[in-house]
């Protein structure tokens, strides 16, 4: 079994008990919810991949060479796997 599939496992799991356990009548929100599948995911070492800018490059002319540069630069950075990841829980 993949790590993806025991994640998958798992998540399939906290909803259907938190199905039985709230019907008729719900004793936790769904944000309850979303919260115990968070922590599970955490547990699991899961984390976000987020977008986000990606760190200023040092210009030192405003030319227009001096750009470029610095977009090479970034587009090398994406290349060689720059990522932004957060923790599902904080």
């Amino acid at each position: 079994m993949t790590k993806q599939e025991e994640i998958r496992e798992g998540i399939d799991k906290i909803i259907k008990e938190w199905i039985r356990s709230n019907y008729p009548i719900g004793k936790e929100t769904f944000c309850d919810l979303v919260k115990r599948i968070q922590v599970f995911e955490d547990s699991q070492d899961v984390v976000i991949k987020v977008e986000r800018e990606l760190p200023p490059i040092a210009v030192v002319s405003g030319d227009e060479w001096s750009l470029k540069q610095c977009r090479w630069t970034q587009e090398a950075m994406l290349k060689a796997g720059f990522v932004a990841v957060e923790s599902l829980v904080g």
